[in-house]
């Protein structure tokens, strides 16, 4: 049986501070490289206050990260 690693609440964004953007990408290459499963239980991206698809653009990393787990 795989590890599970469970996050949320990040609420990342165009204003959000680098060190944010760097912690979230830091958990999905480490959960990676550890051959866990990830759960993302929402608002990985802020979408209320900085509108929909900002914080995506803002981290493409994270972005990228989240769409390698997916893949595997």
């Amino acid at each position: 049986m795989s590890e599970v690693w469970i996050a949320s609440d990040w609420h990342l964004g165009p204003e959000s501070p680098a060190a944010h953007g760097r912690l979230a990408l830091a958990f999905l290459e480490r959960a990676r490289a550890a051959g866990a499963k990830v759960i993302l239980n929402g608002d990985v991206f802020d979408v209320l206050f900085a509108g929909p698809g900002r914080g995506e653009a803002a981290h493409p990393a994270v972005v990228e990260a989240m769409a390698a787990l997916h893949a595997e």
